[in-house]
């Protein structure tokens, strides 16, 4: 299933050779100690990338710079992140301040396996109707 690469895990992304080679080069680029360039591209990091906060070691104009790179990237080499609506074992809600709209995030999560996300989701409720819309970034989440 293609997702946007900011709502996938570092883990995940850790498995798409464009996108680890573009973390790593950024990381490195901004002198980033290898044993925190390790820990975020681990397979099993369950930090999504736009939740990703200080506590994970990324300098924050390295983070700025990675998620810009991953959005061109989203633009030229889509991701897929091999799954489907099968895979989905977990799904959090998030709603919005005024309650109008809620953001699901749709994990599998399976024995010995690292969790991984299967799709981000978002939609609206207005005058009557519920319609899809553009996920915005979540903070604060934690899936484990």
């Amino acid at each position: 299933m293609i997702i946007k690469r900011k709502y996938a895990t570092y883990g995940q992304l850790n498995n798409d050779s464009i996108s680890r080679e573009a973390i790593v080069g950024i990381l490195k680029k901004y002198g980033t100690s290898s044993d925190t360039i390790n820990y975020i591209v681990d397979s099993y990091n369950p930090i999504i990338v736009c939740n990703t906060e200080m506590s994970s070691g990324i300098p924050a104009k390295a983070f700025e710079e990675i998620v810009k790179k991953l959005e061109e990237l989203d633009d030229t080499h889509p991701f897929d992140n091999g799954m489907t609506y099968r895979d989905v074992s977990d799904v959090r809600t998030y709603p919005s301040r005024k309650g109008a709209a809620a953001v699901q995030v749709m994990y599998s999560r399976k024995a010995d396996m690292p969790t991984r996300v299967v799709q981000v989701l978002a939609f609206e409720y207005r005058n009557g109707v519920t319609t899809v819309i553009e996920p915005w970034d979540i903070g604060g989440i934690e899936i484990v």
